[in-house]
């Protein structure tokens, strides 16, 4: 749901270049955008078709070791809404030229729409058969699942992934002559945006009761040039923070044509498919389409303002609104090496003259928090002592003082299994050693799901630090604070995290 929150820090990356010598060595790294469905059984009456979208991330050079990161959520059936979010250590192994095995263990947390009421720990194995092509793979397996601690039929999984590859500056140059490898240019515009639903009078709630006349909404959209047209790949995430729809999240894909109309302004017809669901708001099994219209004024070569309006219903559900809503767009020129699959190389380099290198990091790790005992949920029950989270995050340095971060949070303990947040803010750093770093982090965003009272889905968290800097590009940090909502009444207590940074960066086009 609020894993939208997630893209928005890339909006801000405006940090200085890692290296300055005339050229860097990069190790190439093999990445992978993987898609799969499996139908999951809900009861002896009930199934739920699933999706789970991931990135899978190469680990170590051109390893069989990756981690996904990523989640699940309902397609089919009658629970749009449930999502979850997690990590998937992964191991995939060549049979032959063209075959291939895979095995993995997702760990995570979420739920929603009443499908596995509970903690919403979720634990998912898998072995995957696939087969590659010269630009993407397909897989077919099993999976065998536990969610909220309930136990899931074995069932049948299919996946297609699409691999591409990134180049990751070293941290010492070797002494050996590298081949050079061309690099390509691609367009990618991240929109954050505020917008709001106006339903239709026939859009009923899971309660079969009238929805509210508008809905608000946060979002983000990311948006790709293909093969540098102007057709345009676009991938979208949403979350209501308002209007007694708390809870409600949206993933979407889709495609459009950017159209030059006069000088600095864009239109772009579009047209999207996803999994949409939550704070009553009744999807159905989960599957939507939006049919909308986005315009775009460039301010600068980077920056641009942007509005749409489009329309959205969902496939067996009864939703059906207008979409409108406007926000900023940054674009970036990326450089993605091209990599010949059949001659993968590990390392290169780059001239520095014409490049830039721009650093962030992500991480994932626990979050803790004791709400205040004297609090009670949505149904008037008290919560469970503690509520454990996965946690997960980016952090862009903007100062050597200064980082901007994007987060998301998943509760898989406390019997709140459907509440999940999504958060941005800023965090304050000092170093007062080599490797001792002291951290201040606010962060402000949405949340809902799992009964929590949440003040209508607007959050804020405040914590202070400590990391230990294990190497150049790993991290430890610890941290303790206060979580709340905009009303006294509403979910609050003291957290606990500790969390995993790993340090990588982007190669853009110098400007």
């Amino acid at each position: 749901m609020t894993t939208l929150l997630k893209l928005s820090l890339y909006l801000l990356l405006l940090v200085v270049p890692l290296y300055a010598n005339s050229s860097q060595e990069l190790v190439i790294k093999k990445h992978a955008l993987q898609l799969s469905y499996e139908p999951i059984t809900i009861s002896n009456h009930e199934t739920m078709g699933m999706m789970g979208v991931h990135l899978n991330l190469d680990l170590y050079k051109l390893s069989n070791l990756y981690l996904g990161i990523g989640g699940y959520g309902s397609l089919t059936g009658d629970r749009g809404g449930f999502f979850t979010a997690g990590i998937t250590p992964g191991l995939r192994m060549s049979l032959s030229q063209n075959w291939l095995a895979d095995v993995g263990l997702f760990l995570g947390g979420g739920g929603g729409a009443s499908a596995f009421p509970g903690d919403g720990d979720m634990i998912r194995a898998h072995a995957y058969l696939g087969r590659s092509f010269s630009s993407f793979a397909t897989w077919a397996g099993v999976s065998r699942q536990r969610i909220s601690k309930k136990a899931i039929d074995d069932t049948w999984v299919m996946v297609i992934t699409k691999p591409f590859y990134v180049a990751k500056p070293t941290v010492s140059e070797s002494n050996t002559d590298l081949k050079t490898i061309p690099f390509q240019t691609r367009n990618i515009r991240i929109a954050p945006l505020i917008g709001s639903y106006f339903p239709a009078d026939s859009a009923l709630g899971r309660n079969a009761l009238p929805l509210e006349n508008k809905i608000s909404l946060l979002g983000i959209d990311l948006e790709k040039n293909i093969n540098g047209s102007a057709i345009t790949g676009l991938f979208s995430l949403y979350a209501a923070n308002g209007n007694n729809a708390d809870g409600y999240g949206k993933i979407m894909i889709g495609l459009g044509y950017r159209y030059l109309i006069a000088t600095n302004l864009i239109m772009m017809p579009y047209t999207q498919l996803g999994m949409s669901g939550g704070g009553n708001l009744d999807t159905g099994g989960g599957l939507i389409a939006q049919l909308g219209l986005k315009g775009s004024y460039s301010i600068t070569r980077s920056v641009a303002v942007h509005g749409l309006l489009a329309r959205i219903k969902s496939y067996n559900g009864n939703f059906d609104a207008t979409l409108l809503g406007g926000g900023i767009t940054y674009e970036l020129a990326h450089l993605d090496p091209v990599v010949d699959p059949l001659n993968e190389i590990e390392k290169t380099q780059i001239n520095l003259a014409e490049t830039q290198i721009k650093s962030f990091q992500w991480f994932f790790g626990n979050k803790t928090i004791f709400p205040k005992q004297s609090l009670k949920d949505k149904n008037g029950e008290a919560y469970e002592p503690r509520i454990d989270f996965a946690a997960f995050g980016l952090e862009v340095p903007v100062k050597s003082w200064l980082n901007v971060i994007t987060t998301t949070y998943w509760a898989y303990t406390g019997d709140v299994g459907a509440y999940a947040e999504g958060c941005f803010g800023i965090v304050l750093k000092k170093n007062v050693h080599p490797r001792w770093i002291l951290y201040q982090q606010t962060e402000i965003g949405a949340a809902g799901g799992g009964g929590i009272n949440v003040n209508q889905g607007t959050i804020y968290q405040s914590l202070l630090g400590l990391g230990f800097q294990q190497s150049k590009s790993y991290q430890w940090k610890g941290y303790v604070g206060w979580q709340g909502s905009f009303d006294y009444s509403s979910f609050q207590g003291p957290i606990a995290m500790i969390t995993f940074d790993s340090l990588t960066s982007l190669l853009l086009e110098k400007q």
